[in-house]
């Protein structure tokens, strides 16, 4: 079974972000490590969660066949973007992963990459340690699955 889920403001209950998964509360701790070292929209607003002591919530709005999720996640980012979400999904939806699937980068492609991310000036929420109320949370979010996975 594959989930089609959002992740949403815990202050607001917006959905800000529409994805799949096939285990709800692993992918939100992959979220929530990852926004750390990666620079998209999505990251750097739960970035901005985490530097306010907060951390997103996971919604499950359908499960669907491993055949199926690719329109599932088409429909509910329309949907929401119809009804006014400000998401902060790139595309329409449905690719996955596939771009980076199976990529291999060169040593001479790593060290482009490399030099162009050289001396960039970061946000001011990605250049500091979180607090210890910050690391508190995540930690608990780690120990605890109800809180953060709603129905």
């Amino acid at each position: 079974m594959t989930y089609i889920y959002s992740l949403n403001d815990p202050e607001t209950g917006e959905a800000r972000y529409v994805g799949k998964a096939t285990d709800l509360w692993v992918r939100l701790r992959q979220h929530i490590s990852k926004s750390r070292g990666l620079r998209t929209h999505r990251d750097y607003w739960i970035q901005s969660l985490l530097s306010r002591g907060l951390v997103p919530t996971i919604h499950p709005l359908e499960g669907v066949s491993e055949d199926a999720w690719e329109a599932a996640e088409q429909a509910h980012i329309l949907r929401l973007r119809q009804s006014g979400a400000r998401l902060t999904n790139h595309t329409d939806g449905g690719e996955g992963c596939r771009h980076w699937a199976g990529k291999n980068f060169s040593p001479e492609h790593r060290e482009k990459i490399a030099a162009s991310r050289r001396g960039v000036k970061r946000a001011p929420f990605t250049r500091r340690a979180p607090s210890a109320e910050t690391r508190l949370k995540i930690s608990e979010t780690k120990r605890m699955k109800g809180p953060l996975v709603t129905v």
